[in-house]
């Protein structure tokens, strides 16, 4: 199926007519080319959301691509525009709901904030602002609970001017929870910069990787994943792994957690495959001979782990039985 969204969404920007009627590529064609950014699958499986960098004009303006928002019906191969009016990022559709948000810029409070908008289209509303930008989130499964990260306030100087120094006094980034039911909003105990994070599958934890300071080699090599518990916060394990990491995420019934990452603080990529506790310790690795790197990874059923891998210069899509290997 994941090859297939990706072969539609390709097949919806070539009918665009930006190239078809030239003999040749100019870099005025490069500056106009689209292109997908971002796409998410509904739990059932009939929909993708995705997002498509829009250029601005070269000859009009210097400045970013838009994002804008589309929802493809996967069986009908139809793509329609949800958001093409301002710039998003980061969709998701809500569980329980027919609901997708995003994030983009509240211009009242200057921040970017988190919105929604009905599946079959309508006029976005904003449904949570921090008193900074929202930097990314994750839902509980059952959709009334939002984790989500922001940047620390920067120290503001008083000198008339505002010096770049690079790598020096950069802001840490935080995790929050809120109760959109209640609006109860908490931070999470976790040292370091926080990077990613992944609800139990019964919403009682957190799996959130960290990085001692936001420095880019620490982002590299030094990042951890830490278990928090969801109703008190704090944190109540840690995945004990010095390596590059990847991706990670809960098995079925809660109980591990697969993830990708470095064999170890010297190896250069990460993209070996491991499987720990969920509540932490040490992974183990799990197909150590694998000629190839893993990418994604993803447990559907408790014997059952999809992974999207490459080999050589191919792609596999292949299904790992976590117990017998």
């Amino acid at each position: 199926m994941l090859l297939r969204i990706l072969t539609q969404l390709v097949l919806v920007l070539l009918t665009t007519p930006l190239l078809l009627a030239q003999n040749q590529l100019t870099p005025l064609d490069i500056a106009k080319i689209k292109s997908v950014n971002w796409f998410e699958i509904s739990a059932d499986g009939q929909y993708a959301v995705y997002g498509v960098s829009n250029p601005a004009d070269p000859l009009k303006e210097n400045k970013s691509p838009d994002t804008h928002m589309h929802l493809l019906d996967i069986a009908n191969n139809q793509s329609t525009g949800l958001i093409t009016d301002k710039s998003v990022s980061a969709a998701a559709f809500r569980p329980g709901t027919d609901k997708i948000t995003f994030l983009s810029s509240n211009k009242d409070k200057k921040v970017t904030a988190l919105y929604q908008v009905a599946r079959m289209g309508g006029d976005p509303t904003e449904l949570f602002a921090y008193d900074r930008s929202i930097k990314g989130y994750q839902w509980s499964h059952d959709g009334n609970k939002l984790a989500f990260t922001v940047a620390d306030e920067k120290n503001k100087s008083d000198a008339p001017y505002q010096p770049i120094i690079f790598e020096e006094n950069l802001p840490f980034t935080r995790a929050y929870v809120v109760d959109l039911n209640t609006g109860d909003t908490r931070q999470v105990s976790v040292e370091g910069s926080v990077y990613a994070l992944a609800w139990s599958p019964d919403d009682s934890k957190i799996a959130i990787s960290t990085s001692p300071t936001p420095l880019v080699d620490d982002f590299y090599v030094n990042q951890q994943v830490s278990i928090v518990d969801a109703n008190s916060m704090k944190t109540m394990g840690q995945i004990v792994h010095q390596a590059k990491l990847g991706s990670f995420g809960w098995s079925p019934d809660g109980s591990q957690l697969v993830m990708i990452a470095g064999a170890n603080i010297n190896d250069p990529i990460e993209g070996r495959l491991f499987i720990v506790s969920g509540n932490g310790g040490k992974p183990q690795p799990i197909l150590e001979d694998f000629k190839g790197m893993f990418h994604r990874a993803h447990w559907t059923q408790k014997n059952n782990i999809q992974l999207l891998a490459s080999v050589g210069t191919q792609s596999k899509l292949l299904s790992l039985n976590p117990s017998s290997g």
